[in-house]
């Protein structure tokens, strides 16, 4: 959800005071505001996990190391594929999209191109 606020609001704000140093700090805050959420929703959940009064789990003294990745299943490994494939492709596609959509649906410039794969998110 930041992301995509910051994708629809940099542009515009770029060309409305044409600073581009405006239009990144903007965005950072953005972001940076929707993480604060984020962090607010694991301390909410945390406290709500205190409250339930769950049996506290057995502590294991081992830490985790490399040779526990061969222990996984290969559910999670097409899992874990098959979302990586995707946001990769997805994230390329938001760098080439701008001058493709410009270039194939004659936007009159790259803000107005900027703004429609932000609407698909």
């Amino acid at each position: 959800m930041g992301s995509a606020l910051s994708m629809f609001i940099s542009p515009r704000l770029f060309t409305a005071s044409a600073s581009l140093a405006f239009a990144f700090w903007c965005g950072v805050f953005i972001l940076g505001v929707a993480v604060l959420f984020i962090a607010g929703a694991i301390l909410l959940d945390q406290r709500v996990e205190q409250r339930a009064h769950y049996a506290p789990l057995k502590e294991t003294k081992r830490k985790a190391q490399f040779s526990d990745l061969k222990h996984l299943s290969m559910k999670f490994w097409l899992v874990m594929f098959t979302l990586l494939s995707f946001y990769i492709s997805y994230i390329c596609l938001l760098n080439v999209s701008v001058g493709y959509l410009i270039d194939m649906f004659n936007f009159r410039n790259e803000s107005e191109a900027g703004q429609l794969p932000v609407y698909r998110v």
